[in-house]
């Protein structure tokens, strides 16, 4: 595994937690 294979897959999670943060936070309100 490389540095660049790291950061994309950091990047990836990242998004799927905004995602799934968002999802959360629509439907709590």
């Amino acid at each position: 595994m490389t540095k660049e294979v790291s950061e994309i897959n950091l990047e990836e999670i990242m998004l799927k937690f905004s995602t799934y943060h968002g999802l959360i936070t629509h439907f709590c309100k």
